[in-house]
């Protein structure tokens, strides 16, 4: 008798993992679908303002460059250099569509290390949708993040790397 519940006991242990499984998965091709659902919406959108994830405008502040406050959207004019390299191999990449491609469907990074600079395109998250408004933010993107590696010394890539 004993041998039997220990049977059934596993046996009810495998059915809750198998309708957790299938949760789960419910739930990511429902994700799935809305962000399909919300790349289509805001992939050809023009947007007259800088976005932030969940495709938002962020706040319109004009700056006059000259307080320290001012610094955080200063960048050293050296980045352009990679920036030029970087953003001329991005346009190059076949398996990227055009739209793929718009800069408004990213935000821009910048840093170095000892030997090279970085430059990060990161895709914006598409916004979840509720009743025709922003709630919230999918996992889903219309673009797709990617970083680059430019030698200091030659202002060539040193390396790309795709991120999903």
């Amino acid at each position: 008798m004993h041998w039997v519940l220990q049977k059934l006991s596993r046996r009810l242990e495998q059915l809750v993992i198998v309708v957790a499984l299938l949760f789960v998965s419910c739930a990511s091709i429902a994700e799935q679908s809305d962000a399909l659902k919300a790349s289509k919406q805001f992939a050809s959108q023009r947007h007259a303002c800088g976005l932030d994830h969940g495709y938002q405008c962020r706040s319109a502040e004009e700056s006059n460059f000259l307080g320290l406050e001012a610094d955080n959207a200063m960048v050293p004019a050296v980045y352009l250099s990679a920036w030029q390299q970087a953003l001329t191999d991005f346009n190059e990449i076949e398996d990227l569509s055009e739209q793929e491609k718009q800069l408004q469907h990213y935000k821009i990074g910048f840093s170095e290390n000892e030997a090279q600079y970085v430059v990060h395109f990161q895709a914006l998250l598409l916004p979840a949708m509720e009743q025709g408004k922003p709630q919230g933010l999918l996992r889903g993107t219309v673009g797709r993040t990617t970083r680059y590696w430019i030698n200091k010394s030659t202002m060539t890539i040193d390396k790309r790397l795709f991120y999903r």
